[in-house]
């Protein structure tokens, strides 16, 4: 109920100055904040290099096709890692 009363008022203030304002200065304490996830569950779970580099590529396609089902990403992902671990049978 809280979420639903907060985005019916986020939702009624939107194109006034201090809404877009604080947007924007929202914007890159959310996207720190979920780099500094990525970070925690990396070191968590041991990543190795290669998890590192799977998602490096799968945010710069977001970042360069922001529209794309990241349906895709992870299948993608799962194909590399099951490749690299020698999980498909090659031929």
């Amino acid at each position: 109920l809280l979420c639903y009363g907060v985005t019916k008022m986020w939702n009624h203030y939107r194109g006034r100055h201090w809404h877009t304002a604080l947007e924007n200065g929202l914007a890159p304490i959310g996207a720190g904040l979920i780099l500094a996830g990525v970070f925690a569950i990396f070191r968590v779970a041991g990543a190795g290099i290669l998890s590192w580099v799977v998602a490096g590529v799968a945010a710069a396609i977001l970042a360069w096709h922001p529209k794309l089902n990241p349906l895709i990403l992870l299948a993608g992902g799962a194909v590399a890692f099951a490749t690299w671990h020698g999980m498909v049978p090659s031929g």
